[in-house]
């Protein structure tokens, strides 16, 4: 009798043991099956390959020349914009996505094409002295960001300045050099990390 009791016994306690491995077995593959989360460190940020990126807006059109505003962001914003001054350039005679051979240009008085160029500051033969130039714009050489005040100051080239005074004859920007070497504080430096921008856009 004693041993019937202790075999009963026996093979409840193996049913039980086996009841209990299925249940841990059941919750390791819940466990395993649960989607794995994503952290901080995966969730990556397409690099750039600039260091700064200057943005000229251009936003008045005048039977003589273009009125805008000049800004510049950085890789780590790249989606916020910082004004930084205004600019004047010579009359916008083309749409953006006017073709190379169907450009409009009149010498002297013609914006450069909506695009993206390069900036560099190099050596001026006509200003006699290092200035910003932009690089590889289609059908214009030597192309610079410098001082001035009116259309008379510039033969496709950007000026920097404030205060624009808007006119269908002349228009006029003022505090030309202070704009210029505010400009030339941001640009310098960021020549020294990297690759420089700039686009012009409307």
């Amino acid at each position: 009798m004693k041993a019937f009791l202790n075999f009963i016994l026996s093979l409840f306690s193996k049913n039980k043991k086996e009841e209990n491995d299925t249940n841990v077995s059941n919750f390791v593959t819940k466990t395993e099956e649960k989607p794995k989360e994503k952290t901080v460190e995966e969730k990556k940020i397409e690099p750039v390959d600039w260091a700064l990126k200057i943005t000229v807006k251009r936003k008045i059109f005048n039977e003589c020349d273009t009125i805008g505003d000049l800004y510049v962001s950085y890789p780590d914003t790249p989606g916020t914009l910082e004004f930084v001054c205004n600019t004047l350039e010579d009359k916008v005679r083309n749409k953006k996505d006017t073709k190379k051979e169907d450009f409009k240009k009149v010498y002297g008085e013609t914006a450069i094409p909506y695009g993206t160029y390069r900036v560099i500051i190099s050596y001026s033969n006509a200003f006699k002295k290092n200035l910003p130039e932009v690089l590889e714009v289609p059908l214009y050489e030597g192309i610079r960001i410098h001082t001035g005040n009116t259309k008379k100051d510039t033969y496709g080239c950007l000026l920097l300045g404030d205060s624009p005074k808007i006119s269908q004859t002349e228009s006029w920007i003022y505090n030309s050099k202070k704009n210029f070497d505010k400009f030339m504080k941001i640009l310098e430096p960021a020549l020294k990390k990297g690759k420089v921008i700039i686009e012009y856009t409307d």
